[in-house]
This record gives structure tokens, sequence and C-alpha cells, in this order.
């Protein structure tokens, strides 16, 4: 499941959403940053950490203070880009969420793999078009920012915002996998349980054998983030970026798998 498919990866770079500097709204005031600023602050949106590994740039462009010195017309397509962009992104995070509950909501009711596994796959196309829009935004940022401003951009969303380490295992699998950890409550809970022997020395064999590749794979998970994320900032091209959004989802699709098994 690591090799890239030339198919799903060109189907994946084919997803035909409209890039940042082609769509069109309505003129913007320069005032409109400092307003979606104090929007943002009030917001109940889900985060797009959440869904997203590389930075969200935008996040800093609002900021008040941010050191950019951006100009009328800068401001300008920058609010343009949000008004047209943003609650696109909102809804698909939504829709991911949604998924999630979904696919808990049918592991417990212990559904087929497959159709659980089905909700993965929607998901999955969900981030990867998140994922899309995002890089063009980044690209839509890199032409409109000066070389000063776009190297104070990086400086400050690296100390404001730097990669988000999930250090415990617990909060690493939570982040990626969707479905319940039966085996987790098993262990803790086996006296409750009453497990017999037959039924314990089959559990201890599964987690012999699986637990080091669920850990393997949560893992890569994680370092694929922090190089969408790391890449970003160093203007990898949103090829490469994306090719990491793949791999990310054909790990992921495999976690669910092994842990619906």
């Amino acid at each position: 499941g690591k090799l890239l498919t030339g198919t799903f990866f060109g189907l994946l770079i084919g997803i035909t959403l409209a890039s940042c500097k082609e769509q069109k709204a309505p003129e913007s005031t320069s005032t409109e940053i400092s307003e979606i600023a104090k929007a943002d602050k009030t917001e109940t949106a889900l985060a797009i950490e959440n869904y997203f590994p590389g930075p969200n740039l935008m996040k800093y462009i609002v900021l008040e203070d941010n050191g950019l010195a951006l100009s009328e017309d800068q401001e300008k397509t920058f609010a343009k880009w949000r008004e047209m962009n943003h609650p696109g992104i909102q809804e698909k995070l939504m829709q991911i969420s949604q998924l999630e509950t979904e696919m808990k909501s049918l592991s417990l009711a212990g559904a087929d793999a497959e159709e659980i596994l089905k909700k993965e796959a929607e998901s999955e196309e969900l981030r990867s078009a998140v994922a899309n829009t995002k890089f063009l935004c980044h690209d839509l940022i890199r032409e409109t920012l000066n070389p000063e401003q776009w190297e104070t951009l990086v400086t400050g969303y690296e100390t404001n915002f730097p990669f988000l380490e999930r250090s415990k295992m617990k909060e690493v699998m939570q982040h990626v996998n969707p479905v319940p950890n039966y085996m987790k409550i098993i262990e803790s809970d086996s006296e409750v349980l009453d497990l017999s022997p037959e039924q314990e020395a089959k559990f201890e064999a599964w987690r012999a054998e699986y637990h080091p590749q669920m850990m393997e794979m949560a893992n890569q998970i994680i370092d694929l983030e922090r190089e969408i994320y790391t890449g970003s900032l160093q203007r990898e091209q949103k090829e490469d970026l994306l090719s990491r959004v793949v791999q990310m989802n054909q790990v992921r699709n495999e976690i669910v798998r092994t842990k619906t098994n």
C-alpha cells in the first residue's frame, strides 16, 4: 500500500477545483481581512488542523500585527479567496466529521467491513479535495507576497503555529483511526468481560501480530504530516505535496481495515 498507482494519483491531481487566482467575487474592502480575523476568534467551525496537515497560511494572513504590511490590493486578493473558498472548506470538514461519526456507529453496530471502508473512501476524497484547495491557496499567497513578506510569513507561522506534535500514542491513534479501539477496551476491562483463557489467548495473539504494525502505520501518518507542513513552507511543488496526501489516505485506509478486521 506504500506505492502510488498512476491511476489513483492521476485522479487526485485531476481534481477540478478552481484555482485561487481564477475565481471571481464581488469587490471587497481593505478592512475585510481584519473583520474576518475577528470572526475567526468566535466561530465554532471545525479546526482545519485536524483534517489538513499542511500549514494554514491564511490563518496567519488574517492576524493583526502579523508584520506583513499588506497593501490594499493584497488584502483584497486574500479577502476574495476566503469569501470564495472558506465556506466550501468548512462544509467538507463537516462532511468528514459526519462520516467519521457514521463509521463509529457502523462499527458499534457490527456492520460489514466493506460498508465502513466505503465511508472511509468518501472521507479520503474529501480530505484530498481540502488539501488541493489549500495548496492552491499557498500558491496564491506566494505569488501575491513579495520575497520579504514571504520570509516574514514563514518565520512568523513557524513561531506562532508550529507543527502539532502528538506525542501520546492514544492521541495519535485517535487522530489517524476513526473507528473504536476495541482491543484497548478488552485489554483494560478483561475482568469485567469475564473472558475465558481461550479468548484471552486469541486476543493476545492478535495484539502480538498486529499492534506493532498499527504503531508503525500511525507513526508513518504523523511523519507524512510533518513532511507536508515543512514542504509547504519550503515551497515544494503542489504535486509532491499531494502525493504525500495520497500516501496518508492509503495508510489510513489500511489502519481502518486492520482495526475493523
